[in-house]
């Protein structure tokens, strides 16, 4: 599925229109058209590209491209202004193509775009619809799973167990199935059952289906050893995950969590040393984890000013990665006012409710602030 933006690259129409022009009938006709819509709303002719996307459902009412072109045309609207019409682009052509083969896509994106969209109580009721119309479709248990998820983010937990379980069952040996036991993991160890989701990622590790993921399922058995405070387990799974993962990403998290665990152990040149390259190699979230836990491992072991310097590179340099920037700059007035530096701390409290409204950090911010008035 095409995802917004469209590709930067799509901005002459003139080559997919002579595709279009010479294989109107073919399978490559209907994207043909699609990209020739991308290439409109790269332009900023939004009006062109509305008018093109609506071509897709109705020249190609089968065409599995048409749930992207019902996106581009909400898109297209939005950036018209119209984002009352935008809002009901799906639902008016689910409304009158109801028996189209391809009105599970379409009614699936709705839903996921709501669940995309936190607007959770509607994903949750478009889902329900979805598994009562399509009991067949072969989207049945990705809606399972995104309504496990749902329910999930909602905190109803006995009702996201009941559905994670009832999308294993659907098909057991599958990617989805693997995906779901994951998530059913996840609410036993946010429900702090630990033990269970530990037994979870156990069984998984034994399963053939879900080899291609062994490493991020040590990874994250290792996180449930770590808040279990299991830390010597902990350690091994953190080391087998960094052994057997082939993502980069799930390497560099559990190096990092290792890290923790040796700065535990009083270990901070080691936990300095793996938490560096991290830091200064990638420009990501985890990059902004690892420098943010580099700060706080150097505050906690008394080496201030080498861990203000740290704390400051995730304020100044991962600006865009918000969450870490607001932690950083949180523990940074603590240490400013820990150290009786008032005028500093008050300024960066101010500094945290300025810029990161809405959050954790800016109502802890404000009652500090508050405390040292």
């Amino acid at each position: 599925s095409n995802k917004w933006p469209p590709r930067p690259g799509a901005r002459r129409p003139r080559p997919c229109q002579k595709v279009l022009d010479q294989h109107p009938t073919s399978d490559i006709a209907p994207r043909a058209l699609y990209t020739i819509g991308d290439c409109y709303y790269n332009q900023g002719n939004y009006a062109e590209a509305e008018a093109t996307y609506r071509q897709v459902p109705q020249k190609y009412p089968e065409s599995p491209i048409v749930a992207d072109a019902l996106d581009g045309i909400a898109q297209a609207l939005r950036m018209q202004g119209k984002d009352a019409e935008a809002e009901r682009v799906k639902e008016e052509w689910l409304a009158t193509n109801a028996a189209s083969k391809v009105a599970d896509d379409v009614a699936f994106a709705n839903a996921k775009k709501e669940f995309l969209e936190k607007d959770l109580d509607n994903a949750i009721a478009l889902l329900r619809n979805f598994m009562n119309d399509y009991p067949g479709s072969p989207l049945y248990q990705d809606a399972m799973l995104l309504l496990g998820k749902a329910y999930k983010e909602k905190d109803h937990y006995e009702e996201a167990r009941k559905v994670f379980r009832e999308t294993v069952d659907i098909s057991p040996n599958t990617a989805g199935a693997v995906e779901a036991w994951l998530q059913l993991a996840e609410v036993e160890s946010e429900t702090q059952s630990f033990d269970e989701a530990i037994k979870i990622y156990t069984d998984l590790l034994e399963q053939p289906v879900a080899k291609p993921r062994q490493g991020e399922i040590y990874y994250l058995r290792g996180v449930a050893h770590k808040k279990n405070r299991r830390f010597e387990f902990a350690k091994a799974d953190f080391t087998r995950a960094t052994e057997s993962s082939q993502s980069k990403d799930i390497i560099d998290q559990a190096t990092i969590d290792l890290a923790i665990l040796h700065a535990f152990e009083k270990d901070i040149e080691k936990a300095e040393s793996m938490l560096t390259p991290i830091a200064t190699s990638r420009s990501d979230a985890v990059a902004a984890r690892a420098q943010y836990t580099l700060g706080e491992i150097l505050i906690d072991s008394g080496e201030e000013d080498e861990g203000e310097r740290a704390l400051l590179r995730v304020v100044y340099v991962f600006t865009e990665h918000t969450a870490w920037a607001a932690k950083a700059s949180l523990l940074l007035g603590g240490t400013y006012e820990s150290r009786g530096d008032k005028a500093e701390a008050k300024k960066m409290y101010q500094r945290i409710i300025d810029e990161y409204s809405g959050t954790y950090e800016a109502n802890e911010a404000r009652h500090r602030l508050s405390r040292i008035n």
